[in-house]
């Protein structure tokens, strides 16, 4: 049984017919992508042998060798050219960056890169912005703690506004309960930061800035 986490990431997978999960650890989500035929394919790689031993044991245990193939490899090299989606979860925003920088050239072969960081996803958020690549989905889901994931494409988009690098175009489209209440969340560890801080700096200001717009938002509820 997938985490909420994970569960989050599963339903991002939309019409794909091959996948590659990066950093897979232990294949737990090209298993069950498999096992409820959501893709036909799916290629578990990973940078380190360890985690592939792992992922090669819970793949043959399915008994899905012929369906999950698993390659030691950094990021995307060497992967087959019959991919269609990408994803990367579970690992820290720099990683990911250097990733999809590597290989950047690669990301136009796919319909969608599914990612989820395990926080700065403002950063995310402003890479893709800064690429003007298009968010197509995000979702946001508590398992212990926040997660947001981030689905995009490489089609052109406008620059993303701060706000919306910062909360999300999608997700603040969305509105959804669990959305506001991480809002709030949020908007109190600003404040609590803000509270630190000497006044009368630059860092003061943009903080008291960030404020006003989180709470501009909450207040249109």
């Amino acid at each position: 049984m997938l985490s909420n986490r994970l569960k989050a990431v599963y339903d991002a997978v939309v019409d794909s017919k091959v996948v590659a999960d990066i950093c897979t650890d232990h294949a737990l989500l090209p298993i069950e992508l498999i096992k409820n035929k959501k893709v036909e394919k799916a290629y578990a790689s990973d940078i380190a042998e360890g985690p592939l031993e792992f992922a090669n044991k819970n793949i043959k245990v399915e008994g899905l060798e012929d369906k999950i193939e698993t390659i030691l490899t950094d990021g995307m090299q060497g992967l087959p050219q019959d991919i269609d989606t990408i994803v990367m979860a579970g690992i820290g925003y720099y990683t990911v960056e250097e990733i999809l920088e590597n290989d950047i050239e690669r990301l136009y072969n796919f319909k969608r890169i599914v990612v989820q960081v395990n926080k700065d996803t403002m950063l995310l958020r402003k890479w893709i912005s800064d690429h003007h690549f298009t968010i197509i989905d995000e979702t946001i889901v508590y398992d212990a703690m926040y997660y947001q994931v981030i689905s995009f494409n490489t089609t052109y988009h406008r620059t993303y506004s701060q706000l919306e690098t910062t909360l999300g175009p999608i997700l603040m489209k969305k509105n959804e309960p669990l959305f506001l209440e991480y809002l709030e969340y949020f908007l109190l560890n600003v404040k609590d930061i803000y509270n630190k801080v000497p006044k009368h700096t630059k860092k003061s200001r943009l903080l008291r800035e960030n404020i006003k717009s989180l709470q501009s938002v909450l207040d249109k509820e």
